[in-house]
């Protein structure tokens, strides 16, 4: 009896081992993978759990295309290949807002989003993803001479740029005023919400370049500097708040270990505005 106790009482310890927990977290991830709604009442309910954070995606897919066009060798299937993923960013672009506004709409919960310490930040990437499709409309659509594209990308900015300024306010204020962020839990995610202006003052340098938009471009120019100074002035801010946190507490664990190259964002973006905005 007690040879067959010990037995059961190793193989429990071996089942509760690291070996076993991993390939219990696989079958679980294989699972959701396979019947991603399983655990929902509804289908529907699937709406509920959509993010802002998804718009993140606008923005890399966004971006590639704007680079593969503006490669320096000529070569005609990058043309193709940078409108099929421009084709792709407007694709997800519409259909993440109507999801989103479908959220809104259905379950009346922007409020709590706003407020939540984690998807909250997250907010500042709508605005993003409507400057980065802004940005690929101008600089692949601008090469065609097309009468309706200037009026297409200053609306598109517009838009973009009256997001970030609520971005810029909303999100800082409600970081102060209801969400609760630890000193030493704070990640680089911290940059979200106030990125948006500076990355709107680069679009804004991209589409006082496209032909035809006329005297608009000197508005546009002058709206962007105001962004810039003000998206960068927080931003400068911030870097030095994440500084100091990273000095005093380390790193951050690893699972958010890549957030630490996050800055390079905004001060990247803020030197592309620059040269852009310099140049026109």
């Amino acid at each position: 009896m007690h040879s067959r106790s010990s037995t059961n009482r190793t193989d429990t310890t071996l089942d509760a081992g690291p070996n076993s927990s991993r390939r219990s977290r696989l079958d679980n991830i294989k699972n959701h993978i396979h019947h991603p709604m399983h655990h929902l009442n509804q289908r529907r309910d699937a709406i509920r759990g959509f993010s802002p954070a998804w718009f993140t995606a606008c923005m890399g897919t966004g971006i590639t295309s704007t680079s593969i066009h503006s490669f320096p060798y000529y070569w005609d299937p990058l043309r193709y290949i940078s409108m099929v993923l421009a084709g792709l960013t407007l694709l997800m672009v519409v259909v993440f807002t109507v999801l989103f506004i479908w959220r809104l709409v259905k379950h009346r919960d922007f409020f709590d989003i706003l407020y939540h310490p984690q998807i909250g930040l997250t907010l500042g990437a709508i605005p993003m993803a409507y400057s980065t499709l802004t940005t690929c409309i101008a600089t692949i659509l601008g090469w065609y001479h097309l009468t309706w594209v200037p009026t297409l990308v200053v609306v598109l900015w517009a838009i973009s740029v009256a997001m970030s300024i609520a971005s810029l306010l909303a999100v800082p204020f409600a970081l102060m005023s209801h969400q609760g962020h630890p000193f030493d839990k704070v990640t680089a995610a911290l940059f979200m919400p106030v990125v948006p202006g500076v990355v709107a003052a680069a679009a804004g340098g991209t589409v006082a370049s496209v032909q035809n938009v006329g005297s608009v471009a000197v508005n546009i120019i002058i709206a962007s500097y105001v962004l810039l100074g003000a998206g960068l002035g927080i931003v400068l801010m911030f870097l030095t708040f994440y500084f100091i946190r990273l000095v005093l507490f380390k790193l951050p664990p690893r699972e958010t270990i890549a957030s630490v190259f996050l800055p390079l964002g905004p001060l990247g973006q803020a030197t592309n505005a620059t040269l852009l905005l310099g140049t026109q």
